[in-house]
This record gives structure tokens, sequence and C-alpha cells, in this order.
């Protein structure tokens, strides 16, 4: 029994060391200075989300990588989230190395950080052994212009796009997909920006809402329906639950054996 002890806690062991090194020098949504942990009150690593802030759209469209969107000089004060366990996020800004609590609507942005806390819930779309290497929380939400989440994995970047948080579904693109997309859409908002040039200040707050990327461009195949994490928690309770049984029985095995010599 303590053969099998020893070999799962060397595992983990490798699977954490290979986690520390993969993200080391890299700022994402997940890693970042430890100094955050320390001004806002309750944060920690499992539970705290840097969100970029501003829109997104026309950077994709222009082709920029993820580095270069999040380090535009265009987007906003960037700020953290912190998940609770059975309550909703709280919403920091650190400004003068002190935290300023902040509301954020809507409130449904709350399940959206799920998906970056569990990469799974999405990248099980494309396959179970997908995992992210780094994942970015980008945030157009309050300017009509979606939330998107990127993950970058072993087998290429994916970009998941939720046109609205209060939205049951989203769209999973491989990332050359999504610049493709991108630049039609961006060619499109350019052609009704001047329709609207030509328009007295009446008619064009009449023009209408925010144009929708699926109003754009067909991307129903990209579209899924995200992972709920419940059952994520009930899939790995049941998975650590089969594995305990089959250890249990394998050593009870050995053990009879041995007796019945």
């Amino acid at each position: 029994m303590k053969k099998y002890v020893c070999f799962i806690t060397i595992c983990l062991f490798i699977l954490f060391s290979f986690s520390i090194f993969a993200n080391e020098g890299i700022e994402d949504s997940l890693s970042f200075s430890d100094s955050v942990y320390q001004t806002i009150e309750n944060a920690n690593k499992d539970n705290t989300i840097k969100i970029f802030n501003g829109t997104f759209m026309h950077l994709f469209g222009q082709r920029k990588g993820i580095e270069e969107i999040i380090s535009d000089e265009n987007l906003l004060e960037p700020y953290y989230a912190v998940k609770g366990r059975f309550s909703s996020a709280e919403y920091y800004y650190i400004r003068e190395g002190a935290s300023c609590k902040i509301s954020i609507h809507p409130p449904e942005l709350d399940s959206t950080l799920s998906y970056v806390l569990n990469p799974s819930l999405i990248l099980n779309k494309v396959s179970p052994f997908l995992s992210a290497q780094h994942i970015y929380y980008l945030n157009g939400d309050a300017s009509h212009d979606g939330i998107y989440i990127y993950y970058q994995t072993e087998k290429g970047d994916y970009v998941y796009y939720q046109e609205f948080a209060s939205d049951a579904e989203g769209y999973l693109f491989p990332v050359d997909d999504f610049y493709a997309i991108a630049e039609e859409v961006e060619t499109t908002f350019q052609a009704e920006k001047q329709e609207r040039e030509h328009l007295d200040s009446i008619q064009k707050y009449l023009f209408g809402g925010p144009t929708l990327l699926s109003d754009i461009v067909d991307i129903s195949e990209y579209q899924i329906t995200p992972g709920n994490p419940v059952l994520l928690y009930v899939g790995l309770a049941a998975a650590v639950g089969i594995v305990g049984v089959g250890v249990f029985l394998l050593v009870r095995r050995k053990r009879t054996r041995r007796a019945s010599r």
C-alpha cells in the first residue's frame, strides 16, 4: 500500500513542478505578481483572476498576438476577480498599492470566471485530454464587444467567445479561424461607421444597437455549450473514488494471494 501512495505522491509532485515552470515569467489571468494576493483580502492562487479590460475585436482583426493584445496602450485598467467558493465573486482594482473594491455589472459575469479556473469546461469540447498552459480573460462586455477567453495549449491556441455574459452558450474557435472572422467583422464595422457619418444626429441615435458577431458571420459551427462546473466536481470525485476502489481491490487481492501460500 505504501508503494502506491509513494507513486501517486511522486506523480503529483512532478505535475505540480511542471505547472510552476510552465507559468514562470509569463503573466496571464492566473499568473501575476504575488503582491496581488498580499493586497487583496482573501485572494489566493486558487481563486483570483486578472481581467484585461477594454475592446478587443479590432485587435484580433489586426491579427495581433495575445501578448500584444494585453499590452495595447488603449486598454482600460485591468482589475481582479476573487471568486468565492459558495458566493459571488468580488472585484478589485489595485491603485497605489491598495485594493479598491468595485461593482461589476452584469452579475452573470461570475459564471464565465469558471471557464478560467476550470478550462476543461471549454477545452473538453476539443479533446478530453487538452489542457491549457496559459489563459487570458478579456472582458469587453461593458462596451458590447463580448467576452473572450484565450487558451494557449500544447495543440495550438483557442479563443472562446461569448457575445454577452448572460448567454448560456458561446463559440470556440481555433485562433486562426477567429482572426479571419474578426477581420470580416471589422470590415463590416468600418462600413457601418462610414454610413453613420452621413446621418444627422437624430438618425445616428436611431441607427440601432450593437452589431453582434453572429449577425455578421455564420459562426454556428463553432457554437458550444460549456460544461457545468458542478458536474465537473462530481466527475472528479467519482474518478477519485474509482481509482481508490481499484487500488483497494488490488492490494486486497495481493494480500489474499500471500495468505493462501
